[in-house]
């Protein structure tokens, strides 16, 4: 019982924490007064990191293969699990939780400038 709670907490921090990521990543688009200073930022970064709007199509690439992720963490796309898998999954879920938080920790620190 103790692990099955386990593995659901884990699931739900996954899927709040990506949400969370996806809010933040949309906050420029929402929050219009932002919007320039946002962009500003971004060609500044892109000008060191990036090519252009192929870069930012990449990034629409990557977050729906994280959301294809997530929805498989969440098990829509698994049969059988075993323990060892599951196991697996909730490590990598923890790490996937952290690098969201820190995807919109960056998001929100470069819009707040």
């Amino acid at each position: 019982m103790e692990r099955k709670h386990r593995n659901t907490m884990i699931r739900i921090v996954v899927l709040v924490t990506f949400l969370f990521m996806i809010a933040v990543n949309a906050l420029p688009n929402i929050l219009l007064g932002q919007w320039n200073h946002y962009w500003s930022s971004f060609r500044l970064l892109s000008e060191s990191f990036c090519s252009g709007w192929t870069d930012v199509c990449n990034w629409g690439i990557i977050y729906f293969l994280l959301r294809g992720y997530t929805l498989y963490q969440l098990e829509v796309f698994q049969g059988n699990t075993n323990t060892t898998k599951t196991e697996l999954l909730n490590n990598i879920g923890i790490l996937f939780s952290i690098s969201s938080i820190s995807n919109a920790a960056w998001i929100l620190k470069t819009f707040s400038c």
